[in-house]
């Protein structure tokens, strides 16, 4: 994978920051988030998932609990089916299954090997707009010990899926998370074998998981 994936992985971390530190005494129920806007759905599960790092030690047993309430209002399929484009409707179900889970694998990676680094990040949530059903919310991240240091901007777009909301795509600093993955994984794709090719593809981000 490349820097640029990877650094839109580390800032895509930024899922565990709280709307405020202050309003970690206050968590809504988790039901609350049905009848919310975007961003007040958005806000209610980022500090939920801030109490679960909070309460516990790092490892795997808070991982585990991390990756579960990320599972409740991540996508994992539609980023998976966006990220092949084309590609996804010439591959079947097993080797969508198997695509989507080493997805999901590298995203759980980066977001738990970076999420100690991001608690001390406030996040103030801008605004939203929604467009062709999706709807965008605008944060502004700041570094609660360094003042000075630039702020991060991070787009979340929310899909409307049921009673709540799910989060199909992250845009930091204006780049497309998932057009990202889509312009890297067609790279594999369109190269011949062996360095190219479907097989390929998977090789590679079997490779990139097993990596510190």
């Amino acid at each position: 994978m490349s820097r640029t994936l990877r650094r839109l992985s580390l800032v895509a971390s930024l899922l565990v920051a709280p709307a405020s530190l202050a309003t970690l005494a206050a968590v809504a129920p988790a039901h609350a988030a049905e009848n919310a806007s975007a961003t007040g759905f958005l806000k209610e599960r980022q500090t939920g998932l801030m109490k679960t790092l909070r309460a516990s030690k790092p490892g795997p047993e808070r991982a585990k609990k991390v990756n579960a309430e990320l599972a409740t209002f991540i996508d994992y399929d539609e980023m998976a089916r966006a990220s092949l484009g084309d590609e996804w409707g010439k591959r079947n179900d097993a080797e969508r299954k198997q695509f989507t889970d080493l997805l999901r694998q590298l995203i759980e990676k980066n977001y738990t090997k970076r999420m100690d680094e991001m608690v001390d990040y406030e996040v103030d949530y801008k605004s939203e707009a929604t467009n062709s059903g999706d709807t965008t919310v605008k944060t502004e991240a700041h570094n609660l010990k360094d003042r000075r240091a630039a702020a991060v901007l991070v787009d979340y777009v929310l899909r409307k899926k049921g009673a709540a909301y799910v989060i199909v795509d992250i845009i930091p600093e204006g780049s497309s998370y998932v057009k990202t993955y889509y312009k890297e994984f067609t790279k594999v794709l369109k190269k011949p074998a062996p360095d190219g090719g479907w097989d390929a593809l998977i090789a590679k981000m079997n490779k990139k998981l097993k990596e510190p």
